[in-house]
């Protein structure tokens, strides 16, 4: 397991591209934390809690070498690549995979500057500070925080328990404070409560088999957060999202996947982040005016006969109906 931890920016050609050091990290057994090899109060850690545990094994400081690439969209939403150095996903186009249907475009209004302990790209709309011990910000045009890394999140000696990013080789993890007052909604198709807040939904598309299962037929990684914003994780891969139900004070999402590729949308009104939302992915031709109506589902007809005489008794009993599917 890696952890993301020492950044440096390489070029600012209309992007904000940061060289990344990831050390080798190791979570504690028995209480929440993880360390690298790293001195212990350079990890702000404090040394002198009386309940530190002794004889800590910490992994050798033996950096890989990654990439972060932050490009506008538009001038409120920002696509964030995190991988290896030298991974196809920086070459690649936000409409590789399907989902989105828009590619990168210069977009102007963004530049970068150099801040207190890290780097700014700042648009319009949005801007998104990289911490130079890496962690990531996104702010709305008035400044004000709407989405961060889980990087203060502590316990009680210091030992971090939500690092920004991990990874595996086979997953990447990226953790997110959640506000006191921060609800999360979304991830496509689900059966629980519409706040997703305590929830932990693992996104694969399944024969749901009912509605008290947990699975899904069309989940997404996708999300609304009441702080301003909305984000997609660009990716095919199972993703499991994990909304303060082990941590919380984290929203945690796991992707089956040796990259991330998020995307990020500013905005205050949900209506303006999901205008924005469609012009990225596109939009579906509007359905016939039956479509709207009401539609009447059961698992299964074991017959077109069958089907015909639930059809007849709904028009005996003068119930509305529009359409009957299986």
């Amino acid at each position: 397991m890696h952890g993301l931890r020492r950044t440096t920016v390489r070029a600012t050609n209309g992007e904000l591209d940061c060289e990344i050091d990831a050390l080798p990290i190791v979570e504690l057994g028995g209480m929440p934390g993880w360390l690298t090899g790293e001195p212990l109060t350079d990890q702000g850690v404090e040394v002198a809690m009386p309940n530190l545990p002794r004889d800590l094994e910490l992994p050798r400081v033996e950096p890989e070498p990654w990439r972060c690439l932050v490009t506008p969209l538009s001038e409120r939403t920002v696509r964030i690549r995190i991988a290896r150095r030298g991974h196809r996903v920086f070459d690649e186009v936000p409409s590789w995979l399907g989902i989105v249907v828009v590619d990168d475009a210069p977009v102007a209004g963004w530049s970068v500057s150099f801040t207190d302990g890290g780097w700014t790209f700042e648009g319009p709309g949005a801007s998104v500070t990289v911490g130079d011990t890496f962690s990531i910000a996104v702010r709305d045009a008035d400044g004000r925080l709407v989405l961060r890394t889980g990087e203060r999140l502590r316990q009680v000696a210091g030992f971090p328990m939500a690092p920004p990013v991990l990874a595996d080789g086979s997953t990447v993890t990226l953790n997110l404070e959640l506000g006191t007052d921060e609800d999360i909604l979304g991830f496509g198709e689900q059966f629980g409560r519409l706040v997703k807040n305590g929830q932990k939904m693992v996104l694969t598309v399944d024969d749901a088999l009912g509605t008290g299962t947990g699975l899904a037929y069309k989940p997404m990684p996708v999300w609304h957060s009441t702080a301003g914003y909305m984000a997609l994780v660009n990716t095919g891969a199972r993703v499991v999202a994990d909304v303060g139900h082990v941590r919380p004070s984290v929203l945690s999402l796991t992707a089956d996947d040796d990259v991330l590729d998020l995307i990020v949308i500013v905005a205050d009104d949900p209506k303006v982040r999901l205008a924005e939302y469609t012009r990225l992915t596109g939009t579906a031709p509007v359905p016939p005016s039956w479509a709207f109506g009401y539609w009447m589902g059961r698992c299964r007809y074991h017959s077109a006969t069958e089907m015909l005489e639930v059809a007849d008794r709904l028009r005996e009993l003068d119930v509305p109906a529009d359409v009957l599917h299986v």
